[in-house]
């Protein structure tokens, strides 16, 4: 079992008090709720070792405030988006308790998971190990989305949200039962991050590919061939190593080998990849020869 360490435990204490502080309601509940997020995402990271432990000097300081600042953007988004969301049906079934609203809540709570069930990627990484907000979102794209593999996390994303939304909304509990809820908030907390953390990762997007390509390219690296090499980047979807070539000089108007079985030229393979930057960067470098 991983050792809890020093910063591990205090994150951990910080996070389940303030999970607990959602028992006073309110707008203390709300911020409890929201900062309670990214402690307890840190210490299960840093316990289970997908995230580097901080350091303390400047750097790692800064480095920590950043790590906590995506975190506090992610769940604060998602917590406000959705009690935006779910506050007119709320409202309405509590004032007039008809069908209409409970299916109208309903609804909307099935599209908050089906979002949730659409970026549940971000979430996990984003707690795993943090990261650009914005590079996570756009890399969505590359990995493919199954019901199978994402109505677990989606779940356990909604289970955070609406825990939180049900302690911080005014009027659902009486005072001592919602001391009570907090308290078992808290401790199922830690518990449901580290779930959400162990989440296998998404496979990435089914990309064709010839048996080998990165052996052959590889090869070809070492052989001082990085047209080759950079034919075998682009058919394996590795855009970065295709783009780091491209700018080590590889010709990009360059055509398959004759004895390639795959005979798609550099710009289709590149349109048919999630990530355009490899054809954005050809057709920066002029027209291709016909």
């Amino acid at each position: 079992m991983p050792e809890l360490r020093r910063e591990t435990a205090g994150a951990l204490a910080a996070g389940m008090l303030l999970a607990v502080l959602t028992g006073f309601g309110g707008v203390i509940a709300a911020l409890a709720a929201w900062l309670a997020q990214p402690a307890l995402a840190l210490a299960v990271s840093w316990w289970q070792g997908s995230r580097g432990r901080p350091a303390f000097d400047v750097a790692g300081r800064k480095a920590l405030a950043r790590e906590a600042g995506v975190l506090l953007a992610l769940w604060g988004g998602g917590l406000a988006l959705a009690a935006l969301l779910i506050a007119w049906p709320l409202t309405g079934l509590r004032q007039s308790g008809s069908l209409g609203a409970a299916i109208g809540l309903s609804l909307v709570a099935g599209v908050i998971w089906l979002g949730l069930w659409r970026t549940w990627p971000v979430w996990r990484a984003i707690e795993r190990k943090g990261g650009d907000l914005r590079d996570r979102w756009q890399r969505l794209d590359e990995v493919q989305i199954g019901i199978s593999s994402g109505w677990r996390p989606a779940s356990l994303v909604a289970a955070m949200l609406a825990a939180a939304l049900f302690l911080v909304w005014p009027g659902l509990l009486a005072p001592a039962a919602r001391w009570i809820a907090a308290a078992l908030y808290a401790l199922a907390l830690p518990l449901l991050h580290l779930l959400l953390q162990r989440t296998q990762a998404p496979p990435l997007a089914v990309i064709e590919e010839l048996p080998h390509e990165e052996d052959e390219a590889a090869e070809a690296e070492d052989e001082g061939e990085p047209t080759l090499a950079l034919y075998a980047a682009a058919r394996s979807g590795r855009v970065e190593r295709a783009l780091a070539l491209l700018e080590a000089g590889a010709d990009p108007h360059a055509l398959p080998a004759p004895d390639d079985r795959d005979q798609r030229t550099l710009p289709l393979l590149a349109a048919v990849l999630p990530d355009l930057r490899l054809l954005r960067g050809l057709i920066a470098s002029g027209d291709w020869p016909s």
